[in-house]
Formats: C-alpha cells, sequence, structure tokens
C-alpha cells in the first residue's frame, strides 16, 4: 500500500510538471504571437504613432523609475491589454487600430489610463472647468502633429507641465487629470476634428472676449413691475403704415440676409479645400452630466480652451475614450458626425469597454450581442481555464502633479501668448512681465484689415501708436498690480477716447477717468499746474461715492460745462453745475451761471422746499424753483436781483415771484430781503465749490501724468 501510496505521487507530480511545461509553451509561444502581430501593426499596441522625439530641455536620467519601465502589475496589464487588442483586430479588422499603449517621452510603453493622474491643484482657478480649460490653455504651447493623420506618443502630464508645449493628446490627457481631480466625469476623446481646430487656428472665429461683451450689450433691462402702473394708452395707427413698415422691414432683412450669405460664400470660397477633411486626428476631453452639477455633455478644447456642445459640427468622429477608470471604444457610425452619439459608456450596444469589473451597471456587459459579439477579457488563451482571475487596474505611473506659484503665476510659456481672431488679436501677459503691470492687450480691427503679428501701442504704453495701424477699431488694455489701482484702459483711435478703470484705493477715490486725446495734443506736466484750457476739455470723472465725504459720483466737463452729481448728502443735494466762459488771451476762465438741484425734503413747507436754484452771475440774478406741491402740475417761482447797494432798500421790481396757490399769503418785503442773504452766501459757497472742484481735477491730472511717467508695481 505505501508502494502504491508513493507511486501515485510520483504521477502526480510528474502530470503537474508536464502540465507547467505545457502552460511555459504556451506563454512562449502567445508571446511570440504577440510580439509578431505587434510588429505587423505597429509599435504602441495601436498601430500608427509618430516616432518618440527626445525631449532636449528635461533630462530622462532624472525621471522616476516609473517613467522608464514598467513594473509587474504594468507587464501583466500591457498583457491584458495586448490580448484586447489582438480581439478586436481580429473581430473589427477594418477599424483603426486602437490607442492603447504609446510610448511615453522615455520611450516606454504606458496604458493611456494610467496616464492619466487625477489631481486637484490649490488654486480656485482650476476649480471651475471653463476657467481650468482656459489656463491649460494659456500655459502650453500648441504643437500640432507632425503627421495629422497619425496618432502621436504621449508625455507625461508632469512632463507636459515642465515643457510647457504638447500635442492635442497632451492637452488632453493634463486638462481630463485636473478636471477629474476637481470633481468633474471627464474623459480624453480620440477622434477626428476640422482643420482650424486641429492646428489650433482660431483666425476665423470670434474672439470670446467680444462676443461676451455683445451678449452682455444685447441683454434688455427687464422694467420694474409695479401693481399699480396704469394701463398704457390705446395705440392708434394708420393699417396703411403698418402695413408699408412691415414691408419696408422685410426688405432691409432679405438684405441683411443677402449680404451675410455673400459674406459666408465669400469666406468659404477664400478657404482652400482641405484634402484630409474628417481624416485629421485630434484628441479633446469630453465632460459628461451628473457629477459636479452639470446638466449636460459638453465638450472642452483644451487647445483653445473653448467649451463646446456635445454635438458640435467641428468634431467628425470619435474613435475611443478613456480616464483613469476604464477605456471604450466607440461601436457607433459616426457618418453624420457626433451630434447623433450617445455618451451612455456602459451600453455595450454602443461601446466597448475594455474592464468589465469596473463597470457601474454590470446588468449592461454583454447586452450587445444583437448588434456586435462581446470581447472575452482573459489573460489566458483559453477563456475557461481559469474563471478567477481578475485584474485591477495599476496605480498611475505619473508622478505627482504640482505648480509653484511662480510657475503659476507665469500662465503663458515665456509670460506672453498671442492669438489671433477673424476681428482680433489678443496678447497675455504673466503677472510682472512687463513694466507697466500690462496682463492683456485685446485690439480690434474692423473687416477690412486682418490683424498684425507685431504688439500695438496704446496710449499708455508709449503713445497712441495704435492709431497708426491700419484698420484698428479698439485697444483694450488690462493691468495687474498697478500701485495707481489702474486695471483697465480702452482706447478708440477714431475718436481719441480713452477710458481708464481704477479699484478703489485711490487717491481722490478715482474710479474712472474718461478723455479724449488726439495727435498733438499738449501732456500735462507733472510738476505744472494744467492749463485752464486743459481742464475745460471734454472729461467725464467718475468716483467712488462711499468712499468720499461729499458724496461726489460723477464730474464731467463739456462744451466750458462743469457737471456734477452727488448721492446721499445731508443737504440733499444731488446736482451741480457751471457753464464758464474762457478769457480770449490770457486763458483766464470766469463763471457765468451755476446750479444746483435737491430732491425734495418731506419735513420743509412746499413754499421753502426749493428744487432748484440758479446763480445767474453775469446778470446778477438768482432764480428759485420750488417742488410741486401735492396736486399741482405748476412749479411756484422766485427771481430775485441783485442790488447794486447793500440791499436795504428793495423794490418789488427786484423780486419777482410766481405763487401756484392763489389763496396764500403774499410774503414780507423782510422775508425776500432774509432770502436774498442767505442766497448770497449760498452763492459764494457754490463758487468756492466749483473752485474745489476745478482744483481737484487739476491734481487729479498732474497726479495721472506723474503716474504714468514713472509706473510703478505693487
Amino acid at each position: 500500500g505505501g508502494r502504491r501510496g508513493r507511486n501515485g505521487r510520483r504521477r502526480r507530480r510528474r502530470r503537474r510538471h508536464d502540465d507547467d511545461e505545457e502552460k511555459d509553451e504556451d506563454d512562449e509561444r502567445l508571446q511570440e504571437e504577440l510580439r509578431d502581430l505587434a510588429a505587423e501593426l505597429g509599435a504602441g499596441g495601436g498601430g500608427a504613432t509618430s516616432t518618440v522625439v527626445p525631449v532636449q530641455d528635461i533630462d530622462l536620467s532624472e525621471l522616476p523609475e516609473s517613467y522608464r519601465s514598467n513594473s509587474e502589475a504594468e507587464e501583466l496589464l500591457c498583457a491584458y491589454v495586448e490580448n484586447f487588442r489582438r480581439q478586436f483586430v481580429q473581430l473589427y479588422p477594418s477599424r483603426k487600430p486602437l490607442f492603447l499603449l504609446p510610448e511615453n517621452e522615455c520611450g516606454v510603453q504606458k496604458f493611456v489610463c494610467t496616464t492619466v493622474r487625477p489631481t486637484l491643484l490649490p488654486s480656485k482657478e482650476l476649480y471651475e472647468y471653463d476657467s481650468c480649460a482656459a489656463f491649460v490653455a494659456d500655459y502650453l504651447a500648441y504643437q500640432p502633429l507632425e503627421n495629422p493623420t497619425v496618432v502621436p506618443h504621449l508625455a507625461s502630464p508632469t512632463t507636459t507641465l515642465r515643457r510647457q508645449r504638447g500635442t492635442s493628446f497632451d492637452f488632453s490627457v493634463l486638462l481630463c487629470s485636473l478636471l477629474v481631480g476637481a470633481g468633474y466625469d471627464a474623459y480624453c476623446v480620440w477622434g477626428y476634428a476640422r482643420k482650424d481646430i486641429t492646428t489650433c487656428d482660431e483666425s476665423l472665429a470670434e474672439c470670446p472676449l467680444l462676443v461676451k461683451e455683445e451678449r452682455a450689450a444685447e441683454e434688455p433691462v427687464a422694467p420694474a413691475k409695479c401693481a399699480y402702473t396704469a394701463k398704457e394708452p390705446r395705440k392708434l395707427s394708420s393699417k396703411f403704415l403698418q402695413k408699408y413698415e412691415a414691408k419696408r422691414k422685410a426688405n432691409e432683412e432679405k438684405k441683411r440676409a443677402e449680404a451675410a450669405r455673400a459674406a459666408k460664400e465669400a469666406a468659404q470660397a477664400s478657404q482652400e479645400v482641405d484634402e484630409l477633411q474628417g481624416l485629421r486626428v485630434h484628441c479633446w476631453v469630453m465632460v459628461l452630466a451628473g457629477k459636479r452639477e452639470v446638466q449636460e455633455n459638453f465638450i472642452v478644447e483644451p487647445s483653445m480652451g473653448r467649451v463646446y456642445p456635445a454635438d458640435y459640427a467641428g468634431y467628425f468622429g470619435i474613435e475611443c475614450v478613456w480616464n483613469h477608470v476604464n477605456y471604450f471604444v466607440n461601436m457607433q457610425s459616426c457618418s453624420d458626425g457626433i451630434k447623433d452619439l450617445r455618451y451612455d459608456l456602459y451600453d455595450a450596444s454602443c461601446w466597448e469597454f475594455l474592464f468589465p469589473e469596473n463597470s457601474r451597471d454590470m446588468g449592461g456587459y454583454g447586452g450587445g450581442k444583437d448588434h456586435h459579439e462581446t470581447l472575452t477579457l482573459s489573460l489566458s488563451p483559453e477563456p475557461d481555464d481559469d474563471d478567477d482571475a481578475v485584474l485591477d487596474l495599476p496605480r498611475s505611473w505619473v508622478g505627482k502633479l504640482a505648480l509653484s506659484p511662480l510657475e503659476f503665476q507665469m500662465r503663458c510659456p515665456g509670460g506672453t501668448k498671442t492669438i489671433i481672431y477673424r476681428r482680433a488679436k489678443l496678447q497675455r501677459f504673466a503677472e510682472y512681465v512687463r513694466e507697466d503691470g500690462m496682463c492683456l492687450q485685446l485690439t480690434v480691427y474692423d473687416d477690412d484689415h486682418a490683424p498684425a503679428l507685431s504688439l500695438t501701442r496704446g496710449p499708455g504704453n508709449g503713445g497712441n501708436g495704435g492709431a497708426h495701424e491700419p484698420g484698428v477699431v479698439e485697444v483694450q488694455e488690462r493691468f495687474l498690480n498697478r500701485k495707481d489701482k489702474l486695471v483697465e484702459r480702452i482706447y478708440t483711435p477714431a475718436t481719441g477716447r480713452v477710458h481708464e478703470k481704477f479699484e478703489a484705493g485711490r487717491v481722490h477715490s478715482l474710479k474712472d477717468h474718461i478723455f479724449f486725446e488726439r495727435p498733438g495734443d499738449t501732456k500735462v506736466d507733472p510738476h505744472m499746474p494744467p492749463a485752464p484750457g486743459e481742464l475745460l476739455k471734454p472729461r467725464i470723472l467718475h468716483f467712488y461715492p462711499d468712499a468720499r465725504l461729499d458724496g461726489l459720483v460723477t464730474r464731467e466737463y463739456s462744451d466750458g460745462k462743469l457737471t456734477e452729481v452727488y448721492e446721499e448728502r445731508d443737504d440733499l443735494l444731488y446736482y451741480r453745475s457751471a457753464r464758464f466762459q474762457l478769457g480770449a488771451g490770457d486763458g483766464s476762465r470766469e463763471v457765468l451761471k451755476m446750479t444746483e438741484k435737491f430732491r425734495a425734503n418731506a419735513n420743509s413747507a412746499p413754499d421753502e422746499d426749493v428744487a432748484t436754484r440758479v446763480f445767474q452771475i453775469a446778470q446778477d440774478k438768482i432764480q428759485l424753483v420750488f417742488h410741486l406741491e401735492p396736486d399741482r402740475v405748476t412749479a411756484s417761482t422766485h427771481e430775485y436781483v441783485k442790488p447794486q447797494s447793500d440791499g436795504k432798500n428793495m423794490t418789488p421790481v427786484q423780486v419777482k415771484t410766481f405763487q401756484v396757490n392763489p389763496l396764500m399769503a403774499v410774503p414780507k418785503r423782510q422775508y425776500f430781503h432774509n432770502n436774498l442773504l442767505a442766497l448770497t452766501k449760498a452763492e459764494n459757497k457754490c463758487h468756492q465749490a466749483i473752485t474745489h472742484s476745478m482744483r481737484e481735477t487739476a491734481d487729479i491730472l498732474k497726479l495721472r501724468a506723474r503716474e504714468e511717467s514713472g509706473i510703478q508695481l505693487a
């Protein structure tokens, strides 16, 4: 019995040894087949990929070991992915080779899902999808594919951040990593797009900043509703005139449509025919609805930072999508673009996914047999040999994504970036790159001129050179970290209009400064007071009223007139104006007329509540207009003629009154005498306020001239 037991154990060991040898032979045979198939289809497990371009500015030996080699788990994953690819090629030989195992910057094949490294960087700007996409588009320099129909190699997001340049695939992987880290359901998408998208050519697109301004200008302001508003009177109009007006508008609309159609046809005719239409390889990011309160799917173009709807016509087809969890192959027809695609990624009738174990709804897997065969995913050549084999997706081989405050502040490669749009040129600058603190310059052109590549010089950075560039309609400049609190300047060369905007905290609480600058105008000397004529040039000053003791909101100069608007004053004054007359030779100015307006005072009697008082200095008159009394449509008025003597003996001719209420007693002469004395003091006070305003404006102009002559950054 003992001999038979020992012989049985020997036979079992011999059979196990023979099985192990057969298994090793099968593994070697499988590996040889995989190598032969990879040689036929091309390196990278996906066929046509471009050769790895060595990175000159990064020492590859300094990269972590995970970049330069694969771990055992990654080797096992590569075999699993190769098995999937081999079966896919056998089932769908007419499909493009899958983009599964591209080479990284070190020439090592890495699975695309493990290249995505979800990261949430410590910046509020990178927490929202639109600002995050804009940052990626600005921070990286776009490199079109060397061969537009061939998928490239795929560098790690850390290398892409260090190089600050990359292809659409590098852009997408980095943006997807940031969006997934911020909580979005984001995916990288490999497909085909229009030529202007694949080459990042925005010369035919509208500038997003201009589109936002137009939308804001078109938004109607809803009038305040009141339950007691009277009904509008019935409008009586001629039917003949209505028909004539409708016919005229129809003709204008027809002419406008024909002009737009002609312009569109001319633009299409001017575009060269793309021989690779529908064949240009591209990668973008898709964000699906569900997470972060996203209501509907949308596309993010990382190279431009633009957001498009999920059915945007600029994208012609999708091969596959992936993120850090799974890889999905599109099984839907893209003959009509992507507008009819369904994005239920775990619907096996529409998508083939690589890892069924990561499925959110396992009930849907295998349900696509009516449409196509479901791939068998197993590490063994014989799928039923070992049903307990489960493959876990290894962690990403990419190092931690990080940006220093200085790198984040630089924003653009080299600190500057220029984008050409259809009628505009946008230039971005990093903080502290320019001495004047400019961070953005937008130059708008008319329809007959194309943007130039040179920097447009605005009025605040070396003269109004933008006026000399042909076709310039407007120049917008934005600033950061200026000690003078300047944040924006808008310059219109045709009229010379300059609009400067300031943050709160300036001296004099200045908010906006609008003036007109023309060639040949003399500049304000920061060491000398401005000439009287300089002060009376068309100019508008807006202030922060909460930061001023006098509640001044606006001060405007136009045609020799000064106008000021106030709010929330104790004396109820809300308007003051002064009319000047300039001297002929010496440049002196003389006040001809001053006007003050007051809000109604509920605590004053109707005959004492002054609404407007006018000081006619040239005519020695003072006019008073009182607020309307209840149930009255005409206001009472007083007109005083200032006496040439001390004013003790006033005649009725020197006071003209109009009393709305005939039953009210006529005031005595002493009443008018006291009023005239008080009005004379009010006239002197108003004149002092006008003089103070002129002096303050002169100080503001001198300060602005001094600030522009020596710009300082905080």
